[in-house]
């Protein structure tokens, strides 16, 4: 008797937790990461009025797709532009001449499931009677933001671009134990700086960019450490 009570009671608790997992939610993956198409990176938009286009997302499960354009002049997006929530794969803007600019996209899904903005491209817009324009700010290639490395040296590599391609550009390279780095070379015609290091330290670095007409810009401050 006691053996059947028993079966009856796992039978009954079996069946209740099977039934709870009917009540759960289908899991939902967010949709893919758009792709930019226009305007390219490191691009010279010779019209100030900008149509920008992008490759469509894919969702999992099919749902619809809307986007968030946000257009910045800093790299960092601290301060917006433009930001803007559309269906479709493209949105015109009227922009200032003469001025650096950045962009991204993101899809968001109908249950608001977002992908991840796409990488930023940055792009110039021509100016008025401008012969020269400033270079890009330089983007770091490695060490990687908050890198830990262990050696002696340090290679420091960056990228760098002008929409006058024919420019020559050179670099002023800034390193230090604080977040306010010393110039150690000036001019240097390289994307490519190795420096000595020291164990258990930290150490801050940026770069100047200059073109052969005296247009500068100025990098943001970038960071690693030694183990």
């Amino acid at each position: 008797m006691k053996y059947s009570i028993l079966i009856s009671v796992l039978w009954i608790f079996v069946s209740c937790g099977g039934g709870s997992k009917g009540g759960e939610k289908p899991s939902n993956s967010a949709p893919s990461v758009p792709g930019l198409i226009y305007p390219e990176s490191n691009m010279l938009c010779i019209d100030n009025v900008v149509t920008f286009n992008w490759k469509a997302s894919e969702d999992p499960e099919g749902d619809a797709i809307k986007y968030e354009i946000q257009v910045s002049e800093n790299s960092s997006f601290s301060s917006l532009l433009h930001a803007e929530k559309l269906t479709g794969v493209s949105r015109t803007f009227s922009l200032d001449k003469g001025a650096i600019y950045y962009w991204r996209v993101k899809a968001v899904d109908a249950t608001d499931a977002s992908s991840n903005f796409s990488p930023a491209y940055q792009f110039y817009t021509e100016g008025v009677g401008v012969t020269n324009y400033v270079p890009f700010l330089p983007n770091l290639v490695k060490p990687t933001l908050n890198q830990v490395i262990n050696t002696q040296n340090v290679t420091l590599e960056w990228e760098a671009a002008d929409v006058d391609v024919n420019d020559t550009l050179t670099y002023d390279v800034y390193f230090g134990e604080n977040s306010y780095p010393s110039l150690v070379v000036e001019s240097h015609p390289n994307k490519s700086y190795t420096q000595a290091v020291l164990p258990a330290k930290t150490y801050y670095w940026r770069v100047e960019v200059k073109d052969n007409a005296g247009a500068k810009s100025i990098g943001k401050t970038w960071l690693f450490k030694t183990d």
